[in-house]
């Protein structure tokens, strides 16, 4: 694994540098920015990966079948709570010209508004459904974890939120702090919730991680909107208006946050309603351990959606594809090849021994996630160009068909046949995405209608 992730970093600091190059971007304070971006994907790799292994060889494979399915579902509910801001503000915040300080604020407190009214919306809205109908979640919340889940979604979301701000200010330094902390922190829950529950139970290991990501997530919230921040009458005046602004903007993105969330979680969901807790968790911990590409794919995907709003702005978009292309392909490659020989033996140090079918599971999901390296980053450019909806119709297309045919998948082919299904259909969308990205690289660049808060 040491020797994995040194390389990947060595791939990832080398796709960087020469996306940097070609958006002409000055290389001294961008090398010191990136780093942190890298340095944080590895981090968040490291405390990922450790976080499963502690807790698949505590609970068992049946234990960690339903520990994975009670994260899956804090999960979910962190990204509803969000209401999609984290991506949004990104995307946003590209849109106000650098001198709009009111601009910035005003959309800032509107976005943390909306996280919370969303935490309280939807937490409050889980609880009274499982008081309402408690058989109707049991399939998806271990027992006696449900106010546990509800606050670990409030941590996530606010995580989410506070990431995703030191983003908009290329602040990697800070990103690192809040990804690699959260995670840090999270892990330290889990030992220490394994610890006092002398059984080793699911439920102490849910609640050692849900406190955590709501002491992290917490921590975070204040540090981004109190520390050293002073804030004008004219903002607080505003932000009725900025609120209607980031929603209006945000709601497709809204909409592709959640269908998202759902093609990415969809499996577990079914699976714990159709298979035993034994092949939950075998199947989990492919899932879990798929991590790997997730985060480096997260890396290319933060520094590629800045560069497409200066491609899209400055009319190379045809240059930056190439650059994707050029860069994407050939790590892609790279890495599966790496992970599919190296799979099974991967598997058996993070989990052990008891856990060796994940090992197919694995490979095959990793040669699913292989265009990903293109496809990621390079829809940064549909962003950038202000078309969002497609890419949500194209994520609605793969839930139906997830949702469609799963169920089935799972109960004819088991675990195999779920992780096969579910790379098709990323692939079938990938190459959407991509035919759409190429068309637009070779349209003719917009007229530029100047920037929000000029």
């Amino acid at each position: 694994m040491t020797v994995f992730g040194r390389r990947s970093s060595e791939l990832l600091t080398a796709a960087v540098t020469r996306l940097r190059v070609a958006a002409a971007w000055d290389m001294r304070p961008s090398f010191a920015r990136y780093g942190w971006a890298l340095a944080a994907s590895a981090g968040t790799l490291c405390v990922s990966v450790g976080l499963n292994a502690a807790a698949s060889r505590a609970l068992g494979p049946a234990g960690f079948g339903e520990f994975a399915i009670g994260v899956t579902s804090l999960t979910l509910l962190g990204t509803a709570m969000g209401l999609g801001m984290p991506v949004t503000m990104v995307r946003f915040w590209s849109r106000l010209a650098p001198e709009s300080e009111t601009a910035r604020q005003q959309s800032r407190l509107a976005a943390w508004s909306l996280v919370m009214g969303g935490a309280v919306l939807f937490g409050s809205g889980f609880l009274a459904l499982q008081g309402a109908f408690p058989r109707l979640l049991s399939s998806w919340v271990p027992a006696g974890t449900g106010a546990a889940l509800v606050l670990a979604g409030v941590g996530t979301a606010f995580t989410q939120m506070a990431a995703a701000e030191a983003q908009m200010s290329l602040d990697f330094r800070r990103y690192f702090v809040a990804l690699v902390g959260s995670g840090g922190t999270r892990l330290v829950g889990l030992v220490a919730g394994l610890v006092v529950a002398s059984t080793r139970s699911v439920q102490g290991a849910l609640i050692g991680v849900s406190g955590a990501s709501l002491l992290a997530g917490t921590g975070l919230a204040c540090s981004a909107l109190v520390s050293g921040r002073r804030y004008s009458d004219n903002i607080f005046r505003g932000l009725g208006s900025s609120t209607r602004a980031l929603l209006g903007f945000g709601l497709p993105i809204l909409g592709s946050t959640f269908v998202v969330a759902g093609i990415e979680y969809l499996d577990i969901l079914v699976l714990a309603t159709t298979l035993s807790p034994h092949r939950v968790g075998l199947y989990g911990a492919a899932v879990r351990l798929s991590v790997i590409q997730t985060t480096a794919l997260a890396a290319l995907t933060a520094v590629a959606l800045p560069l497409a709003t200066r491609a899209d702005a400055e009319g190379s978009r045809s240059t930056f594809l190439r650059k994707i292309v050029s860069l994407g392909a050939p790590v892609g490659l790279l890495v599966t090849l790496l992970l599919g020989l190296l799979g099974p033996l991967i598997v058996r140090l993070v989990y052990g021994p008891a856990y060796a079918e994940s090992g197919l599971v694995f490979v095959i999901l990793s040669l699913g996630l292989m265009p990903n390296f293109v496809g990621n980053p390079a829809s940064q450019l549909i962003y950038a160009a202000g078309a969002p909806g497609f890419l949500l119709l194209v994520h609605v297309g793969q839930l139906l068909a997830l949702l469609v045919a799963l169920p089935v998948v799972a109960t004819r082919w088991d675990i195999v046949g779920v992780a096969t299904y579910r790379s098709a259909v990323n692939l079938v969308a990938v190459l959407v995405i991509l035919t759409r990205v190429y068309s637009l690289s070779r349209a003719r660049p917009r007229m530029s209608a100047g920037r929000i808060g000029k």
